[in-house]
């Protein structure tokens, strides 16, 4: 199960912060199957299965390899996102994942942090440089995006 909250981000420091460089994209959109190609000191392929839904859905991640990731990318729907995911520490045991995209959505900025339960997800105080709650709006998923040229 996945339960994260997503936000607009706004200035933030990343010194010190971890941070790979994602390309993805879809081969569905219901159900939603999306591929991604992860590249930090290694590159990982994945694919993975999402339920519909905003903050908490179902999802299933499996590793691929290279070949596999390049033959889906054949039959992709859509457009292709690439942005880079810095990781941020944050109280209580929490990481703020930033993502930072380029290409087609270049300047669009969002923060996800994930839940061990929703009752901690409805509790969080996000910090000062978390904007918006853009967690239900369909147009700041990465499968509407793939579907647009711009956002932000």
């Amino acid at each position: 199960m996945e339960i994260e909250r997503k936000f607009l981000c706004g200035d933030v420091d990343l010194k010190g912060c971890s941070s790979f460089v994602i390309e993805q994209f879809y081969i569905s959109y219901c159900p939603e199957i999306r591929l991604r190609k992860r590249k930090g000191t290694e590159t990982e392929f994945f694919i993975t299965v999402k339920s519909k839904g905003k903050m908490v859905r179902q999802e299933h991640e499996l590793e691929i390899d290279s070949e596999v990731y390049g033959a889906l990318k054949k039959i992709k729907k859509g457009l292709i996102i690439r942005k880079t995911r810095y990781i941020k520490k944050l109280s209580g045991n929490l990481n703020a994942e930033i993502d930072f995209y380029d290409g087609n959505h270049h300047g669009l900025k969002i923060v996800e942090v994930e839940f061990k339960n929703e009752k901690e997800a409805k509790e969080f105080t996000p910090p000062n440089w978390f904007l918006d709650d853009v967690t239900n709006l369909s147009e700041y998923k990465n499968s509407f995006l793939s579907k647009s040229s711009k956002k932000n």
